[in-house]
Order: structure tokens, then C-alpha cells, then sequence
């Protein structure tokens, strides 16, 4: 059997999006622009320049800002996205076209839907590392039995995220049954 092929999707698809967004300052509301890149629940924000860098997957890029997303709605003001993560603070983003408002607002909206849990029941602890821990989980729709790893981003150095770039990239190339 072939272990690697092109590429693979995921078991459960989540948002991905990206493209460049002005989020609102707090002090001082002036839009300023910004890269962003939606993966799963997690929008990052990047400086523009930083755009071919940050999708070439085997270099990590750190974000200027994370944000987990909680909730979303449609702002009061023309083309405003209220993105809320779960300490419920809230961030205002803008799109530059009204088509892309429908296609941003409508993808942050799965985002804010997509979390691990939605898809998986946690079990036991199957085992420990240095960068977090391996829980037994079952799938909700197959109840098929899955190893999920969970990993302790805020004690990771810049170093640790790119090894752990590193091995993402790589296990989304192999084709494997016990790889999701």
C-alpha cells in the first residue's frame, strides 16, 4: 500500500478561509488592514506582506493576533463582522466587498460551529507528553474509536510550532486509516 499520496482531506471538514480583512483598533478606531487566515475555529491575523509566507506550509509564521471563535454576528455598519472568542471580548472585522461580506460572515459562522467536541466524545487519558496529552475519543457519527492529541499551545516556544508545522504537513500527506 502506498503511504503517501498528494493529498488528503480530513475526516471532518472545517472552515478554511483566507484573505485580507481590516479589524478595527480599540483605542483608536482606524481600520488597519490585515492577512487573515481562517482554519477550523481559529482566525489568525497577519501583516499583509506577510501573505506568501504565511501559506507556505512548511514555514510557521507566528500571528500578530489569535482568535478562537465563539460566536459571530452581523455588525451595525456597513460590511462589520463581530467575531466573539470565548472570554466573550469582541473584535470588529471588515470586508472590503458586500459578495465577500456574505461569503466571510457565512464561513465564520461553520467556524464558530466547528469544535472538536461537535465531533468527538473525550474518554480517558491514553497517555502524556511534553507538549500535552493523547485522549481516547469516538467519532459521533461512526462511533468509530480515535486517538485525538491535544496540545498545550501556550507553554510551546516558536521553535516547537514549527516542528509541529512540520509534522501536520507531513501527516496530512500520508494515507493511513488510523490517520485522520
Amino acid at each position: 500500500m502506498d503511504t503517501f499520496e498528494k493529498k488528503r482531506t480530513m475526516r471532518h471538514e472545517l472552515a478554511e478561509m483566507n484573505g485580507v480583512l481590516h479589524k478595527e483598533g480599540r483605542t483608536f478606531k482606524r481600520k488597519k488592514p490585515y492577512y487573515c487566515r481562517l482554519s477550523g475555529s481559529v482566525l489568525n491575523f497577519y501583516p499583509p506582506e506577510m501573505e506568501e509566507a504565511v501559506n507556505d506550509a512548511m514555514q510557521f509564521q507566528p500571528s500578530e493576533k489569535e482568535i478562537q471563535i465563539n460566536n459571530v454576528v452581523k455588525g451595525s455598519r456597513k460590511l462589520e463582522i463581530i467575531v466573539q472568542d470565548f472570554d466573550l471580548r469582541t473584535t470588529s472585522i471588515y470586508v472590503n466587498e458586500p459578495d465577500e461580506f456574505e461569503m466571510w460572515f457565512a464561513t465564520l459562522c461553520i467556524a464558530a460551529k466547528s469544535r472538536i467536541e461537535s465531533f468527538y466524545e473525550f474518554g480517558q487519558v491514553l497517555g502524556k507528553g511534553s507538549y500535552g496529552i493523547v485522549r481516547l475519543g469516538r467519532d459521533r457519527q461512526t462511533k468509530e474509536l480515535v486517538a485525538i492529541k491535544i496540545l498545550e499551545k501556550a507553554t510551546m516556544k516558536e521553535k516547537d510550532y514549527r516542528l509541529l508545522r512540520r509534522e501536520m504537513v507531513i501527516a496530512a500527506h500520508l494515507k493511513h486509516d488510523n490517520i485522520v
